[in-house]
């Protein structure tokens, strides 16, 4: 049964990005905002899902599965031009969610999303700063910053990690997928939309490794993905009325 009552005052937020982006949305979803029977899309090929939808009243969450390879990759540049440009009704046809009413994807057709968070996640981890600058210059020139959601595109830097405990089938990746490099790729974030980033690199780097999952490198434990719900919630809420 989807909850969801559609009119002037409905309000969407759409995400973009990776796993890290998927745990908090799971979490924020499920426990700050009490949503159940949430709907869920797995790719063939893939474990987890990379498509979620959660509806309660007036309020629409979606997430969406983005990963960039490397700087260059337009491949992946493209999809996300097409993931922040899409309406809400082409976000459900792709994501296998065919079962709602015309009626319902009609008015999700109309429908522009408040805030459009895209994370620079774990992306292409080995890339230096300049690599991190040209693949932002490439996502920026694929129209995106001229498009119709540019307004409400806010950027999410990447989190913190503990490089020990990155899986040892991974190689020497702590050797170019550390909190040194980290800072200095979201530091071009900061420096090229700094009107853009919300800033929850700093609480990550707080909550380092003591707050992170047991032997997980880049996942943190529930609470810190609640308090990061409370810092994107609190910047939205200034512009919902």
């Amino acid at each position: 049964m989807v909850s969801l009552i559609i009119g002037t005052n409905s309000k969407w937020l759409h995400f973009i990005g990776d796993s890290n982006t998927r745990e908090f949305f799971q979490k924020f979803t499920a426990h700050q905002l009490s949503i159940r029977g949430c709907q869920a899309h797995t790719f063939s090929g893939e474990k987890y899902p990379g498509r979620l939808l959660c509806m309660k009243n007036d309020m629409i969450l979606s997430y969406a599965w983005w990963f960039q390879e490397e700087a260059s990759n337009h491949t992946d540049v493209t999809a996300l031009h097409d993931l922040a440009t899409m309406s809400l009704s082409e976000f459900c046809a792709t994501s296998g969610f065919n079962h709602m009413s015309p009626q319902m994807l009609r008015q999700f057709q109309g429908l522009k999303a408040q805030r459009i968070y895209i994370s620079m996640g774990s992306h292409a981890p080995a890339l230096s700063a300049y690599g991190a600058e040209v693949s932002l210059d490439l996502i920026l020139d694929s129209g995106l910053q001229k498009s119709h959601v540019w307004k409400s595109i806010r950027f999410l830097p990447t989190l913190a990690v503990n490089p020990q405990n990155i899986p040892a089938r991974f190689g020497q990746q702590s050797l170019v997928r550390n909190n040194v490099l980290i800072a200095a790729r979201n530091q071009v974030l900061s420096r090229k939309v700094p009107d853009k980033i919300i800033d929850i690199w700093s609480l990550s780097v707080a909550a380092h490794r003591e707050f992170m999952r047991a032997n997980d490198a880049v996942h943190y434990q529930n609470h810190v993905y609640f308090t990061i719900g409370n810092v994107l919630f609190t910047e939205w809420l200034k512009i919902r009325d």
